[in-house]
């Protein structure tokens, strides 16, 4: 479903916000002492969330109406 530019704008900089409390969670997590098994498990999903933010970015650049 195509997006117009304020749509496009509004997604986009939730999923950048989300992106940028993924970087931080990271850097938290880096920080702190988990265990082994914790630690890798939080990795993992943060770094899985961060991909899916990027897919998403994707998604919504090809889904906007560029005006001619």
């Amino acid at each position: 479903m195509p997006l117009n530019m304020e749509e496009y704008e509004y997604l986009r900089e939730g999923i950048e916000q989300v992106q940028g409390l993924t970087g931080l969670a990271k850097a938290q997590l880096e920080t702190e002492e988990t265990s082994p098994q914790s630690g890798n498990a939080m990795s993992v999903f943060l770094t899985a969330l961060d991909r899916a933010c990027d897919d998403a970015i994707a998604d919504a650049d090809g889904a906007v109406e560029v005006p001619l």
